[in-house]
């Protein structure tokens, strides 16, 4: 199917103004690299999902406090590309991706101009700093690419703060990334842990993912409050023992439905919950 550029342009000032009516401003139409494109990608429209609700205490990332982002970024996607579809028709293919696409999506946004990558690994958004779900949209439908105008600050500070905090020391001063050795992998990590892992484990108190290298970023003081109410009301912000033990896998994702903590189950959650707790000297 070929469309006229007048039901193109049509098209795109449609679903752009879908996503500024949810307030995802940041976002970018992207024309696809040679080895990304096929007959279902001809453009690429990147996504920035604020999701900060402000600091408060809890066991559990920021991150996944929350709904689900997979989730919820396909729904607000898929209502933008429904948008598009009753301009150009029932022809239009488009697929919503977060973190599960064939595309890496922080390349996509660096090249969006969305923000630059940090020495902690991290796409930054000049206002939302790092508390970004990265998402996207691929069509078939050849949109135009937006021109992309330069930040005034187009690279982190370089301060050094994350890779100093790291409880694991997996950020490196050169720029290189030891996963092995991040906190957040080891809390998702299944089976027995070793005696290593748990040192790093026990130098925070998050049982699910790790904000460290996030909380002392000078990018993410003062960011906004996410204007998207899913990752704002109804928040989880801690598990206690009670809530993780003798429950089944099932029973977890019964209780707990449509969050991005229970995709482990709640045997890796439970042990480093234990383990925690014996290294603050108490069992409860």
């Amino acid at each position: 199917m070929e469309w006229t550029q007048l039901e193109l342009s049509k098209g795109k000032l449609r679903l752009r103004e879908c996503l500024n009516r949810a307030g995802l401003t940041a976002h970018a139409f992207l024309a696809p690299e040679p080895a990304e494109k096929t007959d279902e990608i001809r453009s690429i429209v990147v996504v920035l999902f604020p999701y900060f609700a402000g600091e408060a205490p809890g066991n559990l990332s920021y991150y996944c406090r929350g709904l689900d982002y997979h989730k919820v970024t396909a729904r607000y996607l898929e209502e933008a590309a429904k948008a598009l579809q009753a301009v150009l028709g029932e022809d239009l293919v488009y697929h919503a991706y977060a973190d599960t696409g064939p595309l890496a999506d922080r390349y996509l946004a660096l090249r969006a101009g969305l923000g630059w990558i940090g020495k902690n690994q991290m796409l930054i958004h000049p206002v939302w700093g790092s508390y970004c779900f990265i998402s996207y949209l691929t069509l078939n439908a050849p949109l135009e690419a937006d021109a992309l105008a330069a930040t005034a600050e187009t690279t982190c500070m370089r301060c050094g703060r994350c890779v100093r905090s790291c409880p694991g020391g997996a950020l490196t001063e050169d720029g290189a990334f030891r996963p092995e050795r991040c906190r957040s992998s080891i809390t998702q990590k299944t089976g027995e842990l070793a005696p290593w892992e748990i040192q790093i484990l026990q130098k925070d108190s998050l049982i699910f993912g790790c904000d460290v290298c996030q909380k002392v970023c000078p990018h993410n003081a003062g960011v906004p409050l996410t204007m998207i109410k899913e990752f704002r009301e109804d928040l989880i912000a801690s598990l206690s023992k009670a809530d993780l033990q003798g429950v089944s896998r099932r029973q977890f994702a019964a209780r707990y439905p449509d969050r991005a903590f229970t995709w482990r189950g709640p045997a890796v959650l439970r042990r480093n919950l234990e383990l925690l707790l014996e290294e603050a000297g108490h069992g409860d």
